[in-house]
């Protein structure tokens, strides 16, 4: 059988794990319905920064390497992570959290070891798993602004279920599959191999809350 090549027919055989990491997981029911610590929230975030540092250069790695008609996409998504890690700070301060002295749990260690692979990796092979990772995470936050219990979560709801994040989704998308269609099926296995990873490492990201 032929290997998927768009990210409709990657996720179609992943369908409930994908659907875990954007709408039934603990981590996620836990703040729509307000129940969350606050100990837990700051760890998660905590460690969702160092992620977030090491995914801006994943980004960077794909801006080197795309086809021309993909660059403004990704420079736009830049632009919003540069913003992102200085609202993290801001939010770090405002928790009292000590981002200097915050170490990656077991599961941000290795879900940052996997970006760091995918810098060797075709660019078709980036583009489909930056969109996956990205589409979790708009698609997550959406649904935890569904009936959202405690408005102290309201900011991470607007920032990560935001309308114009979920257009760039769209986008990412669309380049991700132009990218896959023209791909040899070696590049389309290596492509499916590693969403379904990251799929997994996801579901691993949103449990550490509850690692502390």
């Amino acid at each position: 059988m032929a290997p998927p090549a768009t990210c409709k027919a990657i996720k179609e055989p992943i369908k409930d794990e994908w659907a875990t990491a954007t709408r039934t997981h603990a981590f996620l029911q836990d703040v729509n319905r307000g129940t969350i610590s606050d100990a837990r929230f700051n760890t998660w975030l905590a460690q969702d920064y160092l992620y977030v540092r090491n995914f801006a250069r994943l980004l960077a790695a794909m801006i080197a390497s795309c086809p021309d008609t993909h660059v403004d996409v990704l420079v736009g998504g830049m632009a919003a992570i540069d913003l992102e890690i200085k609202w993290f700070k801001a939010k770090a301060e405002e928790r009292s959290i000590d981002l200097a002295t915050t170490a990656p749990q077991p599961n941000c260690a290795e879900y940052v070891e996997f970006l760091k692979s995918l810098h060797s990796q075709p660019y078709a092979v980036q583009a489909a798993v930056f969109w996956a990772m990205e589409a979790i995470y708009n698609q997550a936050w959406t649904g935890v602004g569904e009936g959202l219990a405690d408005p102290k979560y309201s900011e991470f709801v607007d920032r990560w279920g935001n309308a114009g994040f979920a257009q760039y989704c769209v986008d990412l998308e669309a380049q991700a599959d132009e990218a896959l269609t023209s791909s040899p099926p070696e590049v389309l296995e290596a492509a499916d191999a590693a969403v379904k990873r990251a799929v997994q490492l996801e579901l691993g990201f949103w449990g550490m809350a509850y690692a502390a």
